[in-house]
C-alpha cells in the first residue's frame, strides 16, 4: 500500500507534457537494434578482412617454400 501511496505521488508531481517529451522505448531499442548490427556488420568486414590477410600471408610463403623446394632439386 506504501508503495503504491508514493507511486502515485510521484506521478502527481510529473507533468504530463514531460512524459510526452520522452522518447518511447520501442524507439530506443529500435535504435539500439540498428547499432548493433551495425556493429555486427563492421566485425564481420573486419573478420573477413583478417582472414583475407592470413590467406594471402599463407600463398606468399607457400609460393616460397615451393620455390626453395625447387632451388634445391634442380640445381642451376
Amino acid at each position: 500500500m506504501v508503495a503504491a501511496a508514493y507511486a502515485k505521488d510521484l506521478l502527481c508531481r510529473i507533468a504530463p507534457n514531460r512524459v510526452e517529451a520522452e522518447k518511447k522505448i520501442g524507439d530506443i531499442l529500435s535504435g539500439l537494434q540498428e547499432v548493433a548490427e551495425e556493429h555486427r556488420d563492421i566485425a564481420t568486414e573486419q573478420l573477413q578482412a583478417q582472414e583475407d590477410l592470413a590467406k594471402e600471408r599463407l600463398s606468399k610463403e607457400e609460393q616460397k617454400c615451393h620455390y626453395v623446394n625447387e632451388s634445391m632439386a634442380c640445381p642451376p
